[in-house]
């Protein structure tokens, strides 16, 4: 049996301390989010067990969300439309959403990232990944560090040019995470989706098309 436990937290409120600080700005940028995000066609299906959607649970900065019945997951009441998640995440090749993610990076790398490196060369040893939704590459800048080949894939075109500046052998390409079958095909062992599944429009596809393909 392997035990593990979690890093101390306190690297990672540091990073995120810009959150605390830009509150009001990012407030305004999540109100605005929320008025395209009402918009969209009304959600019928919960988005993880895909079960009739459930009645509104409550209200929060002008979104509705439903508890489902059958599951429990909490949904948003709208869809997430193409047209909306390509304003998230790749509009004006994707500017807005990087502010997120870029500062401090080998701060990131090495608190956050580094640690998920070593549990995976502790638990699978010698691999090749594929990292979906790799954003600036900061899990593919940790496992290069740590002698593992890796190639990812965003669709957000400014996170892939910053991860590219950083990385020296793994590379990143400008892709949407809904191509799967990208990772089914590829020669890569292990599958990475590290905070993704929640950004995907059909999730449930993801883990349909991991489980049809031989990757850890």
């Amino acid at each position: 049996m392997i035990e593990k436990y979690s890093k101390s937290s306190s690297p990672m409120l540091d990073i995120k301390k810009e959150f605390f600080d830009s509150n009001d700005k990012l407030l305004k940028e999540a109100v605005e989010t929320n008025e395209l995000y009402s918009e969209q066609e009304p959600r019928l299906n919960c988005k993880n067990c895909e079960d009739p959607i459930g009645q509104e649970a409550f209200n929060s900065f002008g979104v509705s969300y439903s508890l489902c019945n059958n599951c429990g997951h909490l949904n948003g009441i709208y869809e997430d439309s193409e047209k909306f998640t390509q304003y998230l995440y790749s509009e004006k090749d994707g500017k807005n959403y990087k502010e997120n993610y870029v500062n401090n990076y080998e701060d990131r790398v090495r608190s956050i990232y580094m640690p998920k490196v070593v549990f995976l060369k502790d638990v699978v040893g010698k691999c090749k990944v594929n990292d979906v939704g790799c954003g600036a590459g900061h899990f593919l800048k940790a496992c290069e560090d740590q002698g593992i080949e890796g190639v990812g894939i965003d669709p957000n075109k400014s996170l892939v040019d910053i991860g590219r500046s950083q990385l020296r052998l793994n590379q990143i390409h400008v892709a949407l995470l809904e191509e799967f079958e990208w990772f089914i095909e590829s020669s890569e062992s292990v599958v990475s989706m590290i905070g993704v599944l929640e950004h995907l429009r059909e999730p449930n596809k993801a883990l349909e098309a991991f489980n049809r393909s031989s990757k850890s």
